[in-house]
């Protein structure tokens, strides 16, 4: 129908008004949301899960305190390796053929990285290896291992005896490529090296001997007072 007055249709005046009811958006919202029951199940669950948290974190702390502890106790056996090998330094002979050995190293490092030797680190790292092993020589007998001070006396000579020869190869001239092809000239100061590795191994002997003479020596003199 329209009305007579401005020729607007009955039904549009009527959509032109407010609604009488709008739904609400929010109104079934918080219908599916529940809160934690309140019933003995639930309290017993959260119990536990609490427990379990706590003995988790006792368990971590156990854990990182062990871990220092271990680390610590690392540290110190290290430090007493440390001064035990540095107490070596201060008993004359055996400090002189440690330092004889060190030296022997040094200049082996000065020649191998002045001149063209590929490889020239593994002069060096050789040099230390052995002189880890004379180390351990004189460790053992503070220590009174005598087995493994003569193990250790046999390694040394016969490590020696092969680095000896290898360094002896590498005295004569010869062409070397290094980058480019080059003559690399006759390496005599590499014998200086060679008589400072011999010499630390002769008195590491010598002091074998003597050590091993002092020993059974009390032992001579006492059976002959006894006999």
């Amino acid at each position: 129908m329209t009305d007579s007055s401005n020729g607007v249709p009955d039904h549009m005046d009527d959509a032109d008004g407010p609604p009488d009811s709008m739904p609400d958006p929010g109104g079934d919202r918080d219908e599916g949301v529940e809160s934690p029951p309140d019933s003995p199940g639930w309290e017993r669950t959260r119990s536990t899960i609490q427990l379990k948290a706590m003995q988790a974190a006792v368990q971590l702390g156990d854990a990182v305190g062990g871990t220092g502890e271990a680390i610590s106790s690392r540290v110190r056996n290290d430090a007493g390796r440390v001064r035990r090998v540095t107490d070596l330094f201060s008993q004359g002979v055996v400090g002189l053929m440690l330092a004889l050995h060190l030296g022997g190293t040094a200049v082996l490092s000065g020649v191998v990285f002045a001149e063209a030797f590929p490889y020239a680190y593994m002069y060096v790292f050789m040099g230390l290896l052995l002189w880890l092993v004379l180390t351990m020589r004189f460790l053992a007998l503070k220590a009174g291992r005598r087995a493994a001070a003569f193990r250790s006396l046999v390694v040394n000579l016969l490590l020696t005896a092969f680095w000896t020869y290898v360094l002896l190869d590498q005295i004569p001239g010869r062409p070397v490529v290094e980058g480019a092809l080059r003559f690399r000239t006759d390496m005599h100061l590499i014998w200086v090296s060679i008589a400072m590795y011999l010499l630390a191994q002769a008195g590491m002997v010598a002091h074998g001997v003597i050590t091993f003479s002092r020993r059974i020596r009390p032992d001579s003199g006492g059976q002959g007072t006894s006999a």
